[in-house]
C-alpha cells in the first residue's frame, strides 16, 4: 500500500480509528486506576457514541461507493439496445427492411454452413439485396464460403458487370462444419444482426444489437475476415472456385 493510499484509507476510517485509540487509552487508564468509576462510565458513554457514529460513516462511505458504480452502468450501456427476433418471418423481414433502407454501407459475413430454413423469405432478402446493390447507392461488402455454390453465383451477379462500382466480395475455402463460425450483417456502422445461441440442434433465434461500440467491434472483426479472404475480381475466378466445389458440374 504506497503512502496516497495510506492517507486514503486514514480519511476513510478517521472515526472508527479514533474509537479504537480511545477505547486503548481507557482500557489503560482503567488499569492503572487513574480514572474514577464516574469519569469511566463517561467515557464508555462517550465510546458508545463513538462507535455508533462509526457505523453511520462508514455505511455512507458504502452507499457512496455502491452510487458511483451504480453511476457508471448507463454510460456504459448507453446508446446500445438489443432486440431478440425468434420468430424467421420477423428475422426475414427485418433484414429486408433494413437491406431497403441503408444509408452508408452493408457489410455481410456469410461464412457458416447453416442456412436460414425458410425458402421464401430467403428468396425476398436475395431480391432485396440484389435491387441494393444494382441501385450502387450503398458500399456492400460481402465474405461467403467456397464451398457453396448457390452463394459464388449469387456473387458473380455483381462482380461480372463493372457497372456495380460499390459491391466487393472474397470467399474462404476449406472450412470445416465443426469450427462454429458466426454469420452477421452490420449496416451503416450502427447496427448488428446475427444468430443466437449459436448451438448445433438449437432453434434459430437472431439478436439485433444497435450500438456504435458494438458495431464497432464486428466491424473489426468483418476487416480482418476481410483482409485474409480470397478477393474475387473476375467471373472467371469464381468459374474456377466452382468447378472445386462441384467437379461434375451436376446441380
Amino acid at each position: 500500500m504506497n503512502h496516497s493510499n495510506h492517507w486514503r484509507f486514514i480519511a476513510n476510517n478517521i472515526v472508527s480509528l479514533t474509537t479504537v485509540f480511545a477505547g486503548l487509552l481507557t482500557v489503560i487508564f482503567m488499569t492503572l486506576d487513574y480514572l474514577s468509576p464516574k469519569v469511566t462510565a463517561g467515557v464508555t458513554l462517550t465510546l458508545l457514541t463513538l462507535l455508533a457514529t462509526s457505523e453511520l460513516v462508514e455505511n455512507r462511505i458504502r452507499l457512496s461507493r455502491i452510487d458511483e458504480k451504480v453511476g457508471l452502468i448507463p454510460e456504459q450501456v448507453s446508446g446500445v439496445s438489443v432486440r431478440i427476433l425468434a420468430n424467421i418471418d420477423e428475422v426475414m423481414d427485418y433484414l429486408i427492411e433494413r437491406t431497403e433502407n441503408a444509408r452508408i454501407q452493408i457489410d455481410q459475413a456469410s461464412i457458416d454452413a447453416r442456412r436460414t430454413r425458410n425458402p421464401q423469405g430467403r428468396k425476398k432478402y436475395d431480391d432485396a439485396r440484389r435491387k441494393m446493390i444494382k441501385s450502387d447507392k450503398v458500399r456492400y461488402r460481402y465474405i461467403g464460403r467456397l464451398d457453396d455454390e448457390r452463394r459464388l453465383s449469387f456473387v458473380k451477379e455483381f462482380v461480372t458487370d463493372a457497372k456495380y462500382h460499390k459491391f466487393f466480395a472474397a470467399f474462404y475455402g476449406n472450412i470445416k462444419d465443426d469450427i462454429p463460425l458466426l454469420n452477421f450483417v452490420i449496416f451503416d456502422n450502427e447496427e448488428l444482426i446475427t444468430r443466437y445461441p449459436f448451438e448445433h440442434g438449437a432453434d434459430t433465434t437472431y439478436l439485433v444489437i444497435r450500438g456504435e461500440k458494438v458495431a464497432k467491434l464486428f466491424t473489426g472483426y468483418f476487416n480482418r475476415l476481410w483482409e485474409h479472404a480470397e478477393k474475387v475480381d473476375s467471373g472467371q475466378a469464381i468459374e474456377r472456385w466452382k468447378a472445386k466445389v462441384n467437379p461434375t458440374g451436376q446441380p
